[in-house]
């Protein structure tokens, strides 16, 4: 379990009597349990040494047990403590986000990364904005819930569109963050059960979708601006595939950043040069041209773009990428590469930029909305399933520990 302290100044005073309170049912905890946990300093946030699942069980026998829990029940409920996996909090960390930043948070739900960023912004007529987005209303609306246990005077907009279509609003954006839909193995350490469906093709299914979402990121986002594409899986062809896919389509309007010097506190591997394809029967496909004598039906199952680049000259600096893996400093997995945006996109066969496709009609009104400071669709104040919604936000405080 691992959390971290809320950093917004409004709520510094209370938080700062949160985070006390919980030093010593920490202390208090690791004393009665023989358990020692660590301290995490560059996010002001706290490891435990065990599961979720284990402090549930453990509060049952202990007293120490049930009062840390209850105590990051409550302290996360009213917004004053994140509960966040340790590598989720590096996107928001290495786009460096200043005070008076226009942020895009592309996939924001449940919006632990969305709550890192409205942290770094300024808030008032002469701050900066963060714009959540995510395509499900419903996950939606348990993102402004979780938002708005922020407290009021946020400068944020909560919004839901598809990522891959979604309309500008006014000027572009000086940091994007667009941490995808994964098949999320990164995460089968604290959620075993997930091997059970789990296969190879899901990358084969989401590797076109989380392009399509990167190339609308990246037009979204302004020259010298930042991107960062993250995902919770290990897998190349919804990691380095999509970034070198994401390289090849921007024609040098984009380049990965060696971010390796930031957060020393994280050990990482780099990115993969190199990969193998499989089938969803473990088969190798070593090209695209070897599946000729297959049926349509499996050879448009994969991309040019899934398969490594050839090396050489122009082979882009793919080890610039970030693989955060388990073993390596306890923690889930993760994958994070850092782009800068260097010119405009250059333009696709339909004479439009890549990803800033014409909008119909009633997308160019959503923008002028969004750019209004509304919702692309307006969120109910009262859920017409509350019990859907309910279970939907604790399974997403349960996804954030």
């Amino acid at each position: 379990i691992t959390f971290r302290r809320c950093g917004l100044p409004s709520r510094s005073a209370a938080s700062e009597a949160c985070w006390a309170e919980g030093q010593q049912l920490i202390r208090a905890f690791e004393e009665s349990s023989g358990r020692q946990g660590r301290a995490l300093p560059w996010c002001h946030g706290y490891q435990l040494p065990l599961s979720r699942l284990e402090l549930r069980s453990e509060a049952q026998a202990s007293g120490a047990a049930a009062a840390l829990q209850a105590w990051l029940l409550r302290a996360s409920g009213c917004g004053l403590v994140m509960r966040q996996e340790v590598v989720s909090m590096v996107p928001a960390l290495l786009l460096g986000v200043q005070a008076s930043h226009r942020v895009l948070d592309v996939c924001a739900a449940p919006g632990s990364k969305t709550t890192q960023l409205l942290e770094m912004v300024s808030h008032g007529a002469e701050g900066g904005v963060v714009v959540a987005n995510d395509a499900e209303p419903l996950r939606a609306y348990v993102l402004a819930h979780r938002l708005r246990s922020l407290g009021a005077g946020l400068n944020a907009v909560v919004v839901t569109h598809r990522g891959q279509t979604l309309p500008r609003a006014g000027e572009e954006y000086d940091r994007v963050l667009c941490d995808v839909p994964c098949s999320g193995d990164g995460t089968l350490r604290k959620e075993p059960a997930l091997w059970a469906s789990w296969r190879p093709g899901l990358s084969l299914r989401l590797h076109s979708l989380q392009l399509q979402i990167a190339l609308r990121a990246a037009a979204l986002v302004r020259v010298g601006g930042l991107l960062c594409y993250s995902t919770c899986s290990l897998s190349p062809l919804e990691d380095e595939a999509v970034v070198a896919s994401l390289l090849r389509a921007a024609r040098g309007a984009l380049e990965l950043v060696d971010a390796s010097g930031q957060l020393p506190e994280l050990p990482r591997a780099p990115g993969l040069r190199n990969w193998q394809v499989i089938d969803d029967a473990m088969r190798r496909v070593p090209s695209l041209a070897s599946l000729s004598s297959e049926p349509l039906t499996v050879r448009r199952r994969f991309r040019a773009g899934m398969f490594p680049p050839k090396g050489g000259d122009g082979a882009p600096p793919l080890e610039r990428c970030m693989r955060f893996l388990p073993h390596l400093a306890d923690t889930g997995a993760f994958f994070v590469a850092l782009l800068r945006k260097t010119a405009p996109l250059p333009l696709g066969r339909r004479g439009q930029r890549h990803g800033q496709e014409a909008l119909p009609l009633s997308k160019q009104r959503a923008a002028a909305q969004l750019a209004a400071g509304h919702s692309l669709r307006p969120l109910p104040t009262e859920a017409p399933a509350a019990e859907a919604r309910a279970a939907e936000a604790r399974a997403a405080e349960a996804r954030a520990a």
